[in-house]
């Protein structure tokens, strides 16, 4: 009798029912989905870490050289060139700007020239310092061209027209031309200074400065 008790005991002790199995399954199951979740999360939280570090790392601004301190502006000054006449032209000769009035310029030296028709043109080396500078250049006139000298028509002389002359010319054409061109010798001979040539005054048989005698005849 005592001996069934016993073992009505240990069976309602170590010998479990349907329900108490099943709690016991479903409390398996709960720890089995607890671990694989656990491990679950901790993948994620390293997943957020791994992409939050490539965010930023994208994000980061990326380190760039210094930039080089900026050059501090040049001072100029203005240059102001008064020109008489007003109406000359003015250039700076050693720059490539165009010169105007109040042109601002660095210091230093500058070539200057002044121009304008009728008057010489001057050039100029300035020093420009640290200030303003107006500077006046009085042109020279220069002088009037000389007047064109016209030469007066100069007309060729008549060319001297021959004449024909007789082998003795008589007393009167020698009498004639003895002031011109044939030479009285006063020896009884003429000479024609044209063509060099000498003849006697009078004709054979006459004589003196009349030549008064007959001249011979010869047969």
């Amino acid at each position: 009798m005592q001996a069934m008790k016993r073992r009505k005991i240990f069976m309602q002790n170590f010998v479990p029912n349907s329900h108490r199995v099943l709690s016991l399954f479903l409390l398996g199951l709960l720890v089995c989905s607890a671990s694989v979740n656990a491990k679950t999360i901790e993948e994620m939280e390293a997943d957020a870490i791994k992409q939050k570090q490539e965010q930023d790392a994208l994000t980061k601004p990326k380190k760039t050289a210094p930039e080089p301190p900026k050059p501090k502006p040049i001072q100029t000054y203005a240059l102001t060139v008064k020109t008489e006449p007003t109406n000359a032209t003015v250039s700076i000769r050693n720059i490539q700007p165009k010169y105007r009035d109040g042109i601002q310029l660095e210091p230093g030296k500058y070539h200057i020239r002044v121009s304008a028709s009728g008057y010489q043109t001057q050039d100029k080396w300035i020093e420009l310092g640290k200030a303003n500078r107006t500077m006046t250049v009085a042109l020279n006139k220069l002088p009037p061209p000389p007047e064109p000298v016209v030469a007066a028509p100069v007309t060729p002389a008549p060319a001297p027209v021959a004449q024909p002359q007789p082998a003795y010319p008589s007393v009167t054409t020698a009498q004639n031309r003895i002031a011109g061109r044939y030479i009285d010798h006063g020896n009884g001979t003429i000479t024609d200074s044209q063509t060099r040539l000498m003849w006697k005054k009078c004709s054979e048989g006459q004589s003196g400065n009349a030549c008064s005698s007959e001249a011979a005849t010869y047969k």
